[in-house]
């Protein structure tokens, strides 16, 4: 056996690998042993069936596995002890010979490759970048103040609806006539006034009593939403359409969220027993959770412009016609001759990032601890009970509840991309300069929302599956 490498540029290359006879023919043989010792023929005991035969029903089958399976290894080995990084994997050249594997007994075989490239990083302190915190004023602590007075209120009944109310209603299909439709749809239910878009129909609630009927469009009340009006009506989804649109509310009930008063049962509720005993301890508390929600907001849009306007400074090449090739080969259910060009943009754009994650990884020599990957899971835990809008739970328990999530693999992996990425974000901020300012709260809102205009419209395309971008050369690619 022997192996060549033939380097086209420096990122492609050629590998040839050729394949003896002496190479293959032990292992070919010892198949055949194990065939012949399995095989269950008619007319010969199990296992004694004539060498010969064996060779004439598998002989070929066997030799070509052997071949490949030879010409596989000794290419992984190669790669391995040459320490080629290589992107993707190995893909046959498509001048490579049609072989008569009846006759022929050596074999050449040669491999395109694409190589990682070979680039430094451009980063230093005269790199600039703002934070732009927010000054949390009185007014802002006052409304998020009232949110959690809504909040933690209590429902009351009242006489007159307003926009905020919610109001039961008993319901009932009309005819075109204005009559109620006989056999139609009948149900009482709850409808919040300020979720009813349509301006006309919700005035036509506000001011009523209870006991008071309004005629009004079904759709209308709902915003055309289907599953809601089948939910409320408790029909199916399929018969909404069939409904005459014109029904008679009749208003049962009217109830107001009051809110909570300002005082040690409310307190309580928020922050637990005692934590605050005044109004103004309240407020402290508010304005403290404020300033930390919006400085993690800061830091978010901070850490997306760093990432990408870094990246952006680094434009690295890479083996575009070998990776077109490559995902082809190994995904043709997705990536096809018509559609790689198009479909091949995301996949560079995210290799391009994997790639310089990695540079910084080697150059700054980071290395993911199992603490860096619990850290991982407990946020990401903490981020997942926030989302359901439940409690999150006691220290102890979060902790143990994300190192049980550990225990799944994908779910390992997916910790492990979150982890590199926040020790890569960490140390690009100790290599360049952020300087921290603030601005009053509707100018920091204007300036979050264009970042997120920006920063979803630049990542659009991005690919959704990472599990899809793959590289061989795992000791520097830490995903």
């Amino acid at each position: 056996m022997n192996i060549s490498i033939d380097h086209k540029d420096d990122l492609n290359a050629v590998i040839t690998v050729n394949v003896a006879k002496t190479d293959y023919a032990p292992r070919v043989e010892k198949a055949l042993k194990n065939y012949q010792k399995r095989a269950n023929i008619p007319g010969f005991r199990p296992g004694k069936a004539p060498m010969g035969m064996i060779q004439k029903m598998y002989g070929s089958a066997v030799l070509v596995d052997e071949v490949n399976n030879f010409t596989s290894e000794a290419l992984n080995n190669y790669l391995k002890e040459n320490a080629l990084e290589v992107l993707g994997q190995p893909v046959l050249s498509t001048d490579n010979e049609n072989y008569d594997w009846t006759v022929t007994e050596d074999f050449k075989f040669r491999f395109d490759i694409g190589l990682s490239p070979k680039f430094d990083l451009n980063i230093s302190k005269n790199d600039y970048f703002v934070k732009h915190v927010p000054a949390i004023d009185e007014d802002l602590v006052s409304k998020e103040v009232e949110r959690s007075r809504q909040r933690y209120g209590n429902q009351v009944n009242t006489e007159i609806a307003e926009a905020n109310d919610m109001l039961t209603v008993e319901a009932k299909e009309l005819t075109d006539e204005g009559t109620v439709l006989e056999g139609g749809v009948q149900a009482e239910f709850p409808i919040l006034l300020s979720a009813i878009k349509h301006e006309a129909t919700q005035n036509a609630f506000i001011g009523q009593k209870a006991g008071a009927v309004v005629t009004a469009d079904i759709f209308e009340v709902f915003d055309h939403n289907a599953t809601e009006i089948s939910t409320v009506l408790k029909i199916s989804k399929e018969t909404v359409s069939d409904l005459h649109k014109t029904f008679r509310f009749e208003v049962k009930e009217i109830k107001r969220q009051e809110p909570a008063e300002m005082n040690q049962e409310f307190f309580d509720k928020v922050y637990g027993e005692n934590a605050v005993k005044t109004e103004a301890e309240f407020r402290a508390k508010v304005k403290e959770e404020l300033k930390q929600f919006y400085a993690s907001e800061a830091d978010h849009a901070l850490e997306h412009e760093l990432f990408d306007t870094l990246l952006a400074k680094h434009p690295v090449s890479l083996p575009d016609s070998f990776l077109k090739r490559w995902l082809m080969d190994r995904h043709p259910d997705k990536f096809t001759a018509e559609n790689v060009d198009s479909k091949y943009a995301p996949e560079a754009k995210y290799l391009r990032s994997t790639l310089f994650q990695e540079k910084v990884i080697a150059d700054q020599e980071l290395k993911i601890e199992d603490q860096d990957l619990l850290n991982a899971s407990v946020n990401y835990t903490k981020r997942m009970f926030f989302g359901y809008n439940m409690n999150i739970p006691v220290s102890d328990y979060l902790e143990t509840y994300a190192k049980e999530q550990l225990k799944d693999q994908n779910y390992r992996s997916r910790m492990l991309n979150m982890a590199i990425e926040t020790k890569v974000i960490n140390a690009l901020k100790n290599m360049v300069t952020i300087e921290e300012k603030e601005l009053p709260i509707d100018d920091f809102f204007k300036k979050m929302k264009e970042h997120s205009d920006r920063h979803h419209q630049q990542h659009e395309h991005a690919h959704d599956s990472e599990h899809e971008h793959e590289h061989s050369h795992e000791g520097a690619h830490s995903h």
